[in-house]
């Protein structure tokens, strides 16, 4: 039997509310599942316990993987998250905006991605043809939604 090497991420956090995600090597996708589970029991026994689609972690780990940046999931439902920290630094920090958008971008190329969107621009793709409504950060229609620093922002089918 021949057994996949996949990459996977790791979560770990530093308060009940907050993950960081950090990609960290290769690993069998059999022990893949065992880790996350294990590194999640330390937080669903603090915080709610918030089942993720599989769709939304492979999203995830997939644009963390290609991207090779770490990662801070604020918050969290079953199948959407925002993002605060793109490697360390708050994503409405001008210093964040390329990684900001190079991420977006990243997320939206994957068919699974609803919705991209922070305060830079909103990736939406339609349910019924699959194609990717772009609305800019810096049009006034957008503005007029969005008012503000807005972490980014991410959904899936």
């Amino acid at each position: 039997m021949c057994v996949r090497n996949e990459p996977f991420i790791k979560f770990s956090y530093s308060d009940p509310m907050r993950l960081t995600v950090k990609s960290i090597g290769i690993v069998p996708r059999s022990i893949k599942k065992i880790v996350l589970l294990l590194v999640f029991i330390p937080f669903t026994l603090r915080a709610e316990n918030i089942p993720v689609k599989e769709s939304l972690a492979n999203l995830i780990e997939s644009a963390v993987v290609k991207t090779n940046f770490d990662i801070n999931i604020s918050r969290q439902t079953s199948s959407s998250l925002e993002i605060d920290k793109i490697n360390g630094i708050g994503v409405c920090e001008p210093a964040a905006k390329d990684h900001v958008i190079r991420l977006q971008k990243t997320l939206i190329r994957n068919v699974s991605a609803k919705q991209v969107f922070s305060m830079y621009g909103a990736y939406i793709r339609s349910s019924t043809d699959g194609k990717v409504l772009y609305l800019d950060g810096s049009s006034p229609k957008f503005r007029k939604i969005i008012k503000g620093c807005i972490n980014l922002y991410v959904r899936v089918k």
